[in-house]
Formats: C-alpha cells, structure tokens, sequence
C-alpha cells in the first residue's frame, strides 16, 4: 500500500452562499490524499500500475469550476467521482479552503475535510 498526495491545488471559483460571493469569486486551495496498491507500479514501472496524478487534478478542477453554495457540497462531489473512477483506492481524505472568505472578520482561510 502507498498513499498519493497532491497538496496546494489553486483554484479561483465562483462558490459561495450569498450572492455576492459568487459574484465577486474567490480563491481556493484543496489536498486530496488517497491511498492504493503500489504493488505493480513498483514492480512494472509503468503507469498503468497506479493512478495517474494529472487525471485526479483534472478531476478535481472541473468539480471545484462549477457552481455550488458549499464547499462540502463540492467536498462530496469530488469524493464520489475519486471513489467512481478509482474503485482501487482503499481510503481518501480531502481538504478545501477557502482563501480570504468574505465576511466581517479577519480571517486567511475557511478549511473543511472530509474522509471516504
């Protein structure tokens, strides 16, 4: 078993729960962790033998451009499709923040996690 991390994707979206915020956008940033066999990558050195790291990025990035109130709604989203297209990974865990939320607060990032 191995675990794959792509950690500090950027994203700028237009997500948010009030208006304005989808309006305006903003930036996010999401680690996704996921854990597989490397058996017969280690023993091929062929890509077919793992997961392709650029895919799982692409797949990320076309859920976090679309629209949503919620970052856990988006959350779920990404945690479904990783668990569709990669029925091999045993365990994931995924963190969205968001950069710099809009409200009357000093506040650098709104983070959830998620587990599946």
């Amino acid at each position: 078993m191995g675990q794959i991390a792509l950690e500090g994707m950027r994203f700028y979206s237009h997500q948010g729960f009030y208006e304005e915020e989808r309006a305006i956008g903003g930036k996010y940033v999401v680690d996704i962790f996921f854990d597989v066999d490397f058996n017969e990558a280690s023993d091929t050195d062929e890509l077919s033998g793992t997961i392709n790291y650029e895919e799982v990025y692409e797949l990320v990035k076309e859920v976090m451009l679309t629209n949503a109130k919620l970052i856990e709604h988006l959350g779920k989203k990404i945690l479904d499709q990783m668990k569709r297209k990669y029925p091999q990974v045993t365990a994931i865990e995924l963190k969205i923040s968001k950069v710099s939320p809009l409200f009357s607060g000093e506040v650098d990032r709104v983070s959830i996690s998620m587990k599946g």
